[in-house]
């Protein structure tokens, strides 16, 4: 109890669970884009499920793209702009209008949005480490992100089928979105306050060790 207490006074734990939270809330909500693209922009069955099933060949290319680039310029300048690509990416698909020219381009931007995620989804657990936190706490520490950051297993799909249910259409849809692209605005923040708290540290850190 007394290492969990350690844990919880940690900045950077909490940071992490942020991060999480706002990160894996976008990998709960992309399942709405293909009945949004059936149901608003009139698109078929087989095109929305190419719209999700899409996310699944960004996976293997997004996750170790993002891992190599955040060694190279760092994990919250990485994550910064994942959360840059997919509010604008949630913006864009929001005023796409129906027909078939825009719906290849919706192809176009989930693709580059999944791509953005998943570089997001490989990142946020390794930030521990760049936080200070201790190895011997790792495990704990790595119980209170999952217990906090994977809260939108239970916020968005209560929170996406009340909206659906009260605003019919793409009204729906339209506040879901916005709520989307309000959290990844807060990722963004995070990733700013992250860079200015520890990647200082880290620069004052290697400074002293020379």
């Amino acid at each position: 109890f007394s290492d969990i207490i350690a844990v919880l006074k940690m900045p950077a734990v909490w940071m992490v669970s942020l991060i999480t939270y706002t990160t894996y809330t976008f990998n709960l909500s992309y399942f709405y884009f293909t009945p949004y693209a059936t149901n608003v922009l009139k698109a078929s069955a087989v095109f929305g499920a190419v719209v999700g099933v899409l996310s699944q060949y960004c996976r293997p290319i997004g996750a170790p793209v993002g891992g190599f680039l955040a060694d190279k310029i760092g994990k919250a300048k990485v994550m910064l702009v994942g959360y840059i690509v997919m509010v604008l990416g949630t913006v864009a698909i929001m005023h796409l209008p129906s027909g078939p020219m825009q719906l290849y381009l919706l192809i176009g931007v989930c693709a580059v949005f999944y791509l953005a995620m998943y570089s997001n989804f490989g990142i946020y657990f390794s930030m521990l480490t760049e936080g200070g936190v201790p190895i011997e706490y790792a495990g704990i520490a790595i119980g209170v992100v999952s217990t906090l950051g994977y809260l939108p297993e239970v916020v968005c799909p209560f929170l996406a089928g009340k909206t659906l249910d009260a605003y019919k259409g793409s009204a729906g849809y339209h506040i879901y979105f916005t709520y989307m692209i309000i959290v990844g605005i807060v990722g963004a923040i995070a990733a700013l306050i992250w860079m200015k708290m520890f990647n200082k540290q880290k620069a004052a850190a290697k400074e002293a060790k020379a």
